[in-house]
């Protein structure tokens, strides 16, 4: 008995020599950032120029593992851990300081954020000293950076007449907060067993071409510690799988699918294998079904979006539109892209949607009819809590997402910097209409419309091409893209899955289509909902972030959804949305010479079926 007591204590004392370990690395952390801003606040100045008026730091540890597969053949798998301190400096004051200026060292230096210094590699393992001796470099570079950014902005608004230029940093509550939440590091095994298995599923396809499955799972925490008491310790993960497809039509027009599920751990999307599985052989046979589809030039009538192309069309057309931005101050003698503000911050209380309908952002929430959120989150990249936003309401602008930059619009954060870009970004986007109807009724609808405009067919897409099938190869279709933006016009990638539907219901495939100069009064032509509404959780990344930033700033709302690391996601909850009017376009792109002989899997089923040839 006293050998069993004394094995249960050593075990206690063990776990709690580990908790406090920990506890006391976390400290050690902590206390070492928080020891170097408050000298840096103090002591930190160039020779007649102002001290720092805010610091902030933010140390991100990822811990990543993933797994790269083909039709059962391990190709690549590995893990990674990391560390990475980003520091803000801002000198000045927060009626006018460093931040949201463009330089001449062009577009890139736009800094909307203030996030000038930040970067570089971190210990992963907590040494006080260390801690020290690295934010004290890049602290002293961020100062500098900004003090030089602070001068030349000056001079910059002398020479300019700017009249109601908003401050540069918004007032707020300070924020402290500490997750509870833990996201075990995924096992290396299990990440390489799940995307072997999705690999699988595409064998015996001799019609596929190409084919890989990927599953990637990423861990991180975040600390962030900034002058204004604001603070948060907080934990994220997400398991991602993502198996692709390519094929071509017999005159070489080339065709690529995705099937991408996320949860928040591996052991989540295991449960979901078979389900998972299913959904890669439907992409895999939609692939083979598109192999005899027709090219459809152009066209210019009502379009049906189903659930999951009307959450992708959103996220890649309106989520820009929903998040205020400063125009950044330009040096005269500088190159610099044309800028102008987001249309919407000029539309408050005006009609930008049908009067049925209301659009709400509401990142505190976790779950839809029982499915997850991956959009939900409690605070941002800059200390901000989230909160609950009303943007459009019976169709009249409300309000625009914001961050710590004020606009015109805009004078307090709503706690909406999601990834640290400077851009605010939705969480979780409710698409809300108050007389949607069945979607046999929509369908009807749809018809009706064909009908009255004299057209045989009408048509329906069910998926938009998501950024990470872009073929960057492709140099028509990016500068065509470009050109988009720059006009002022609503950046749309292609549709992947289109069909025209016939009056007896019949269903004819199409290759891809564009949708041409899609512009903001055709959120108002949307004629009808269906009043089901589907959750889509799509990644997100600092990237994509970027380019919806620069996006709203040229006139357009930029291109949602990149995905980089695929660590944070926007939910999207949305009815199938049908526009009474839209021009498409073929979007095909170059041709490829087929493969002269068939896939080697081919000769493979007729050996195995005991043919001889």
């Amino acid at each position: 008995m006293k050998k069993v007591t004394k094995l249960v204590m050593s075990v206690l004392f063990a776990a709690l020599a580990c908790q406090v370990g920990a506890e006391s690395q976390e400290n050690e952390l902590r206390k070492a950032l928080e020891d170097e801003m408050e000298r840096s606040l103090q002591t930190l100045q160039l020779e007649n120029e102002p001290k720092p008026y805010f610091i902030s730091y933010t140390v991100t540890e990822v811990n990543s593992v993933s797994a790269n597969a083909t039709l059962g053949a391990l190709l690549t798998s590995n893990s990674n851990r990391s560390r990475i301190l980003d520091v803000q400096v801002r000198v000045g004051s927060p009626e006018l300081d460093n931040t949201n200026f463009s330089g001449a060292s062009g577009p890139f230096n736009l800094n909307l954020g203030g996030l000038m210094g930040g970067g570089p590699s971190f210990p992963i393992t907590d040494s006080y000293d260390e801690i020290r001796r690295v934010a004290w470099l890049a602290t002293d570079s961020a100062y500098k950076n900004a003090v030089s950014n602070l001068a030349a902005k000056k001079a910059a608004l002398e020479q300019q007449n700017i009249e109601d230029r908003p401050n540069d940093f918004s007032e707020e509550e300070a924020f402290v907060y500490s997750s509870t939440e833990h996201y075990p590091v995924a096992i290396v095994e299990l990440v390489g067993k799940l995307a072997i298995d999705l690999s699988i599923s595409l064998s015996g396809m001799p019609d596929i071409h190409t084919s890989s499955a990927t599953v990637n799972s990423v861990t991180t925490t975040r600390l962030f510690l900034d002058s204004q008491g604001n603070s948060h310790e907080i934990e994220m993960g997400v398991c991602s799988a993502a198996t692709k497809a390519s094929t071509q039509t017999m005159d070489g027009v080339q065709i690529r699918g995705n099937s991408s599920s996320y949860a928040r751990t591996c052991d989540e999307l295991e449960e979901r294998r078979m389900s998972m599985k299913e959904d890669v052989v439907a992409m895999a046979k939609n692939l083979m079904f598109l192999r005899e589809a027709e090219t459809l030039e152009s066209y210019s009538g009502p379009v049906l979006f189903e659930p999951r192309a009307a959450a992708q069309l959103i996220s890649q057309a309106l989520t820009g539109r929903l998040a205020a931005s400063p125009k950044p101050i330009t040096e005269a003698s500088g190159f610099s892209l044309p800028v102008t503000e987001n249309p919407f911050q000029n539309r408050i209380d005006s009609r930008v949607f049908p009067r049925s309908m209301s659009v709400v952002n509401d990142p505190t929430a976790s779950e839809f009819n029982g499915q997850r959120l991956l959009g939900g989150y409690v605070v941002d990249a800059e200390g901000m809590p989230s909160r609950r936003t009303e943007l459009i309401s019976n169709g009249m602008l409300k309000a625009l997402l914001s961050t710590r930059a004020p606009t015109k619009s805009t004078s307090t954060s709503t706690g909406s910097n999601r990834v640290g870009m400077g851009g605010a970004v939705p969480g979780n986007l409710f698409i809300e209409s108050s007389d949607g109807v069945s979607m046999d009724e929509l369908r009807s609808e749809l018809m009706t419309l064909a009908e009255e405009n004299g057209q045989e067919y009408a048509i329906v897409i069910r998926q938009i091409m998501d950024i990470g099938d872009i073929d960057m190869s492709d140099m028509d279709f990016l500068m065509q893209t470009m050109q988009s933006v720059m006009g002022g016009n609503v950046a749309v990638l292609p549709a992947v899955q289109t069909v025209k539907v016939y009056p007896d219901g019949s269903e004819v495939p199409v290759l891809p289509v564009s949708i041409s100069d899609f512009v903001d009064s055709y959120y108002r032509d949307i004629v009808a909902c269906s009043e089901e509404r589907q959750v889509f959780n799509l990644p997100i990344s600092p990237v994509g972030n970027l380019m919806g930033m620069l996006g709203g700033l040229m006139g357009g709302a930029g291109i949602g959804g990149l995905v980089a690391t695929q660590q944070y996601f926007m939910s999207i909850v949305t009815p199938a949305l049908l526009f009474e009017d839209l021009t498409l376009r073929s979007a095909t792109g170059s041709k490829l010479r087929p493969p002269l002989i068939s896939h080697p899997s081919s000769q493979l089923e007729v050996r195995r079926s005991g043919l001889d040839f």
